[in-house]
């Protein structure tokens, strides 16, 4: 690779990873404007109370949290100030880019519901260990606590500009690292090199890829998408917990704030911890997931993480290559959060005076807290209501996607490839059984006809994965009917 393409490559993954961070600091942003103004005494006190329960009521409070590991950076800010326990400060780190109320859905749909339970359960079990490792550090200091409201005027102003205040030289500095750790980092990957590594089972790739994921960044929707891949497209399906759980939350930005925030001493035990807690879900989710007879192909889904192909080799030119590569996943929510992050920088200083009083009972923002709480449960609602949109996806998605798997698993079944066949028609199994559902949540009535293919088809799928588990081998008459006739019969538009 010559100079030019160099730094059109870190040009590019690095311009990728701060636009795909954007919609997520943007939410980071308000959260801890909202912290600051009226929420964060209910929150200290809530994940503060010095007993274990705090761990999994910080973790609970992640999940809620709309952030990746950029966007968690003006919370994390907040939280510390405000002399929250340190324990449940590095869960909410460490959980809060993993779960978040638009990708969990997506997740459980692409580890499936046991894997994705095992996930989440790892990813309690690691943040709880790191986050008590880390109160071996002494106390920071803080104000304890800043639940004060203006005397007068908007409290939705005051929210705004303390959301514009919570991004300080420091969270940039922070999130600067993490893209630019993200476009360094892609220079030493070659074209879908990490695609190559998953499915050849070795300890030096697995070292590899895990220090990969240390250092560069990636949002909750890669993630997300990710887990199933290395689950069920891998021969180290326990990476999960090394490049998707820990790897969602920890970039070279966080890796330098931890060490300047906490002194290399206390950021030694919590990365010690990170690794010791991250032995046992590794070796459970290996002895779950490892199939070792199953042949498998290379992944592409971890392509964007290192250098792309002809980048530069476009027929209408370099900079239309360049164009085509920066776009395919940013989209216009990128641009529309990049203007409101400006948008609140600017009302950074809008003149709106500070009471120097403690929140009362009659003040502003103590009223407004108490209101806040009946805001719990359409949030938890909403939550659910769209884990279950974002596990379904649309039919015509399940669609494609089951036709895809009916040509693999044909091949496979005329390769004599039991194990793969196996796979493969349990995955067209379930695909078809979220057919109906996902119609429905999108208000779309299938007709009698359409009812009538699915049917069929669950019918000669179930058939075929009876003889596929009573037969130790692959015969031809386990593939006939042919599965993909079957299926490509389905017409959910």
């Amino acid at each position: 690779m010559d100079l030019i393409e160099l730094v059109s490559v870190f040009v590019l993954r690095t311009g990728q990873a701060a636009a795909l961070a954007m919609p997520t600091l943007l939410a980071g942003m308000l959260t801890a404007g909202v912290l600051r103004a009226v929420g964060g005494n209910a929150v200290r006190s809530w994940v503060s109370r010095g007993t274990w329960a705090d761990l999994p009521k910080a973790f609970v409070f992640a999940a809620f949290l709309p952030v990746c590991a950029i966007g968690v950076l003006p919370v994390l800010v907040v939280l510390l100030t405000m002399r929250v326990r340190r324990a449940s400060i590095v869960v909410v780190a460490l959980a809060s880019p993993l779960v978040t109320p638009w990708t969990l859905g997506y997740m459980a749909d692409s580890a499936g519901l046991a894997g994705v339970s095992i996930i989440l359960g790892s990813s309690v079990v690691i943040a709880a260990l790191v986050g008590l490792a880390f109160e071996r550090v002494r106390a920071i200091r803080g104000d304890g606590g800043f639940d004060t409201a203006p005397p007068s005027g908007s409290i939705l102003l005051y929210v705004i500009r303390e959301a514009g205040r919570s991004l300080t030289r420091g969270v940039a500095t922070v999130a600067m690292l993490g893209v630019l750790g993200a476009g360094a980092v892609s220079l030493l990957i070659p074209p879908n090199a990490m695609g190559d590594w998953l499915v050849e089972r070795s300890p030096l790739h697995a070292a590899m890829l895990s220090g990969i994921a240390l250092v560069t960044y990636t949002s909750p929707e890669r993630a997300a998408m990710q887990a199933g891949q290395v689950l069920f497209a891998s021969t180290m399906p326990a990476l999960v917990i090394s490049m998707i759980v820990i790897g969602s939350a920890v970039h070279l930005g966080t890796l330098v704030a931890a060490v300047l925030t906490f002194g290399k001493r206390s950021a030694l035990y919590g990365f010690v911890a990170l690794v010791v807690s991250a032995v046992g879900p590794a070796l459970l989710i290996d002895g779950v997931y490892h199939r070792p007879g199953v042949e498998l192909e290379d992944t592409h889904a971890f392509e964007d993480y290192g250098r792309p192909f002809h980048l530069l080799d476009h027929p209408e030119g370099p900079l239309a290559g360049f164009i085509q590569r920066f776009t395919r996943p940013v989209g216009l929510p990128s641009v529309a959060a990049a203007l409101g992050v400006v948008a609140l920088l600017a009302c950074r200083t809008l003149p709106i005076r500070n009471t120097s009083e403690k929140t009362t009972a009659d003040s502003p923002a103590h009223r407004v807290a108490m209101k806040g709480r009946w805001v719990v449960v359409p949030t938890v609602t909403a939550t659910l209501a769209l884990t279950a949109y974002t596990y379904y996806p649309s039919p015509n998605n399940i669609k494609s996607e089951i036709r895809r798997l009916a040509a693999e698993y044909e091949l496979s079944a005329r390769k004599g490839d039991r194990d793969t066949a196996l796979i493969l028609i349990n995955q067209i199994d379930r695909r078809l059984n979220q057919i109906t559902i996902a119609s429905a949540l999108r208000a779309r009535r299938l007709s009698s006809d359409q009812r009538s293919n699915i049917s069929r088809a669950q019918h000669h799928v179930r058939k075929t994965i009876d003889e596929l588990i009573n037969h130790s081998t692959l015969t031809s008459s386990d593939a006939s009917p042919a599965t993909y006739a079957v299926v490509k019969k389905i017409d959910v538009e």
